[in-house]
């Protein structure tokens, strides 16, 4: 029957779903999915299955994967039965084998909005380009205006621009003197900066 569809996710036994129970995300197995009688034609999906238990880090906090914010959960499923409507599933993850006995929990179906990180598209830098340079920290982010670059070793030449301290967004050269060319690894660029030259040796940012 070729014109037989459905609008939604599609659950098969042994699949694997977070569900909300109490208003907490939790991880099942499904086993089988039940239709209730209700009575007076009313009849109710029903998911059956087992829960995994989460694995939580020497805080008592459940662990976190740093760069994607997946979750762990023990390899071996509960006992226990659990029962739950179908209108608790809220999306189909799968489960990875992290070893040591736990499993990453793939939540590839979650809003963007829940990634602890915006992912950074790499940037191939072109000359004349102002570069937002990544520091040492989170915050520390350096503008670098491209003066070379090197394509084989994967580099570029730049000089620094700071902020003047007379004009809030403008940024001219932090320092003119002979050494001041410095070398970037393109595994620093996290972005080309959004501004103009304002004047000579004076860029603005935009805002």
């Amino acid at each position: 029957m070729n014109n037989v569809g459905y609008d939604g996710t599609k659950c098969c036994s042994g699949d694997c779903f977070l569900i909300a129970i109490n208003g907490q995300e939790t991880v099942v197995k499904i086993e089988t999915l039940l239709s209730l009688n209700c009575g007076d034609d009313l009849w109710k999906l029903l998911g059956k299955g087992y829960l995994y238990s989460f694995h939580q880090d020497e805080h008592g906090q459940i662990s976190l994967n740093y760069w994607t914010g997946f979750t762990k959960v023990e390899k071996f499923l509960g006992n226990e039965v659990t029962f739950f409507p179908s209108e608790n599933i809220l999306r189909k993850v799968l489960l990875y084998d992290f070893g040591n006995g736990l499993l990453t929990v793939v939540d590839y179906l979650r809003p963007w909005n829940q990634a602890l990180y915006v992912p950074i598209v790499p940037v191939y830098p072109e000359k004349g380009d102002m570069l937002l340079v990544q520091g040492g920290g989170p915050s520390d982010v350096w503008y670098g205006h491209v003066q070379d670059i090197d394509f084989r070793n994967k580099s570029v030449d730049v000089y620094f621009f700071i902020e003047s301290r007379r004009c809030p967004n403008v940024f001219v050269r932090e320092s003119r003197h002979r050494g001041a060319r410095n070398t970037v690894s393109w595994r620093s660029v996290i972005g080309v900066a959004d501004g103009h030259w304002s004047g000579p040796g004076m860029w603005t940012k935009d805002l």
